[in-house]
């Protein structure tokens, strides 16, 4: 389980990046799709699941088809990247940077990651309400609107 959510959290990033840095605007709102698909995968994941169903019918079913369709109707013209270009001209700058990045973004990770493994945390933690009700948040949030509030619904 852990290993998937580093490779949907790595291709999140990778899409992230692709959505900022991609030259043509419709392989541009195809990588913030993929985005947005990845961050509801991350959603579902973490038992979010009305959040991660929801961030994928909202925003890729209505807001990023919207964006596409508006850029494929507009016939937006392609330029020449300038991330590109500057990648090509400085890239002894740009390995340095990504061996500098990687090195920080692990030690940072290191040093969570022995602050949250600590046993003081997690000993104050009583998981009774779990054992009581083994119901998901989809059910839950049907349970309560059918029950509660259903005139309104």
């Amino acid at each position: 389980m852990k290993f998937l959510h580093s490779i949907l959290c790595l291709l999140l990033l990778l899409s992230g990046l692709m959505v900022a840095f991609s030259a043509n605007p419709v392989e541009s709102v195809l990588f913030l799709i993929l985005t947005f698909f990845n961050a509801g995968a991350i959603l579902i994941m973490f038992n979010a699941e009305f959040l991660g169903l929801i961030f994928i019918i909202v925003y890729v079913g209505a807001i990023a088809v919207l964006f596409l369709f508006v850029i494929m109707m507009l016939n937006v013209k392609m330029h020449q990247n300038t991330f590109s270009s500057l990648v090509k001209q400085n890239i002894g700058y740009v390995i340095i940077g990504l061996f500098l990045a990687s090195f920080l973004i692990e030690t940072g990770y290191l040093c969570l990651q022995s602050v949250f493994r600590s046993q003081s945390l997690t000993s104050g933690i009583n998981n009774s309400a779990l054992l009581i009700d083994s119901l998901n948040n989809i059910d839950v949030l049907g349970q309560v609107l059918y029950n509660y509030y259903l005139v309104c619904f």
